[in-house]
């Protein structure tokens, strides 16, 4: 029976009004050009002669110690090699600086381990290319290591006519990249067309309907890639915003990560610690990244911006985390407040996944 309101709304049950108001999500995003996965030990990863896009995001996973991973470009299915490369780098929140003109690209992640990476260069015609990076690294097998950190800015200078449409890992430490590392190249225009299939896919969403202290998400499809955001209205103090996998309350994960440029680890931990505390009724936002491959630990690149409602300073927090379990994937993400307070009514968590 169809119910009227005194405003002439039209009031059905929940199931009616999902049939009503389900739309398509439009195919306007992130789209995957191409990828590379190794199926033996490597030097190089190449993935070459993409369709041209005006905006790339490439996500990079690389097997095995001693083989730090630098990153090339190039244009008309070519790696340019020349001494065309300048980035300004951060190894674990200190040191670095500043590489002009040079030939092997940016230096990415860490030889301690195997790295996640997730680059985004712009590559608009006519113009140079520059890029940012994260990239977090296991920095030795368990919880009871904390992962190893690189974040940096770069820029290639040549071909500014044309748009990059190759890239390209390489290693110049004593080992190689062991089987199963992968490069995967996503694109965009600034106007992308509503066609093909966006890689990112969303997988779960989850809202608060009336405060509490954690948002579990329903069980979700497993993929290798991971994208997740999550908001809290808080109520009250809240704090930490801690990540939990698949129900895993051990102390099966570690972490790095920086408050407002001052570095701290934590290992051996029953969960993820994603912020600081908000002292106030506040809002806090998370987004991250998570590579999410079987036989394989699990890492996580991250940031947070916490905001106080009586306070006009935000802070925030990158975090690099690792959950050690390496059999199976990521199916459900717990998160949780540790302040004395709840997170609000409208607090959400939602779970996007792709793989190549």
């Amino acid at each position: 029976m169809t119910d009227y309101k005194a405003s002439k709304r039209i009031v059905g049950t929940s199931a009616e009004r999902t049939a009503l108001t389900t739309i398509g999500v439009p195919n306007t995003s992130w789209k995957l050009l191409d990828s590379t996965k190794t199926s033996s030990g490597s030097s190089t990863i190449n993935v070459t002669g993409f369709t041209e896009k005006d905006n790339l995001m490439v996500l990079c996973f690389t097997v095995g110690a001693n083989s730090m991973p630098r990153y090339r470009v190039g244009v008309s299915g070519s790696i340019d090699t020349s001494s065309v490369y300048t980035f300004k780098q951060k190894p674990n929140g200190s040191g670095g600086g500043t590489t002009n003109s040079y030939s092997n690209g940016y230096s990415l992640g860490h030889n301690d381990g195997n790295n996640f990476v997730v680059i985004n260069q712009s590559n608009i015609a006519g113009s140079q290319k520059p890029a940012n990076y994260r990239a977090c690294c296991t920095g030795g097998s368990g919880s009871n290591n904390d992962p190893t950190r690189r974040v940096g800015a770069g820029r290639y200078t040549a071909n500014t006519s044309s748009q990059i449409d190759s890239v390209q890992l390489h290693e110049l430490e004593s080992g190689s990249f062991g089987a199963n590392s992968e490069v995967v190249v996503l694109g965009a225009n600034t106007d992308e067309a509503d066609s093909g299939t966006n890689f990112w896919q969303e997988l779960t969403f989850k809202e608060l309907t009336s405060a509490g202290d954690s948002i579990t998400t329903d069980t979700f499809s497993a993929k290798e890639y991971l994208m997740v955001e999550f908001l809290s209205i808080g109520s009250g103090q809240t704090s930490g915003g801690g990540i939990q996998f698949n129900d895993d309350t051990s102390a099966n994960y570690s972490r790095r990560y920086n408050d407002n440029g001052s570095e701290a680890t934590g290992t051996n931990e029953s969960q993820l610690g994603m912020s600081g505390t908000i002292n106030n009724s506040g809002i806090l936002y998370q987004k991250y990244f998570i590579v999410n491959k079987d036989g394989y630990e699990k890492l996580l690149i991250g940031d947070t911006l916490a905001s106080e409602d009586s306070s006009t300073t935000i802070n925030r927090r990158d975090v690099y985390g690792k959950w050690d379990i390496t059999s199976g994937q990521i199916t459900k993400i717990k998160q949780i407040n540790n302040g004395s307070g709840d997170f609000g009514a409208g607090s959400y968590i939602r779970v996007w996944g792709g793989q190549a």
